[in-house]
């Protein structure tokens, strides 16, 4: 029994931390498709303009269809912009005069081969072009790190119910086979055990959605950028799949268990 016990103590850990792993790249992945991949929408391609070029470029971009919008920082917005996303290097930026940073501009494009291909006809108006590509393998490996977790969430929930339902049949077998003999359907037993099981995984979610909010306000203060908070719907959602899955695969295995124990 007390085998039991440490294994059943066990996975409920290892339920309660999945699942706040679970629920982190999830938070994770839906910043990554919420604020970076909306700015991707449209190829987006910064360009470094020649002295005296400014002129042109307004021109050249005014007159292009392919142009989605644009829009141009001077020598001292990109002096002003490099010390805000350095702050410890703010005191050295300062000094330094404006001709050190160049004019530059971002473009959104529809057609990015295509408009590169015009930025080289004009090579007496841009010093150099970089196009922005969205970080497809981090979230690429997001998704798959998601994936795995729900997978381990998934197998972790089913054992813990395994572990949970075999010392309950160890001590209800010899009811459970009076009840069978006497023709009760296996749903109404069933119900008390989805009451415990319920509980006991509800406290559990509880405590991985404590788990999730701690991590997701440590990575919010230690990396400064524009994280959004996950919606409280978020969170009644994953503790309401927890329940649902909670009752599904209940059912399952004690209707397999159920069906073999003996009668008498």
């Amino acid at each position: 029994m007390i085998r039991f016990f440490l294994k059943e103590a066990g996975m409920l850990t290892a339920f309660v931390i999945l699942a706040g792993l679970l629920l982190l790249c999830l938070w994770v992945s839906e910043n990554f498709q919420r604020n970076v991949f909306k700015d991707f929408q449209n190829t987006q391609i910064s360009v470094v303009i020649k002295d005296r070029g400014e002129p042109a470029l307004k021109e050249l971009l005014a007159n292009n269809s392919n142009v989605v919008q644009y829009k141009i920082y001077r020598s001292k917005d990109n002096k002003d912009r490099l010390g805000q996303l350095y702050p410890e290097l703010k005191n050295l930026i300062g000094p330094l005069e404006d001709k050190f940073f160049p004019t530059s501009a971002i473009v959104a494009v529809k057609d990015g081969p295509a408009f590169l291909s015009l930025l080289k006809l004009s090579p007496q108006i841009v010093e150099t072009q970089i196009v922005h590509q969205p970080p497809m393998e981090l979230a690429r490996f997001i998704q798959i790190l998601t994936f795995i977790f729900s997978l381990l969430w998934l197998l972790t929930l089913t054992l813990v119910l395994y572990f949970n339902l075999e010392r309950l049949t160890a001590k209800e077998q010899a009811r459970w086979s009076l009840m069978k003999m006497l023709g009760e359907r296996p749903e109404r037993l069933f119900l008390p055990l989805l009451y415990g099981q319920s509980l006991r995984i509800g406290v559990a979610s509880v405590f991985a959605i404590l788990i999730a909010l701690i991590s997701v306000f440590r990575v919010r203060t230690m990396f400064a950028w524009n994280w959004s908070a996950i919606p409280f719907g978020s969170w009644v959602g994953f503790f309401a799949l927890s329940l649902l899955m909670t009752a599904v695969i209940s059912f399952v295995l004690f209707y397999q268990r159920f069906k073999r124990v003996t009668l008498g």
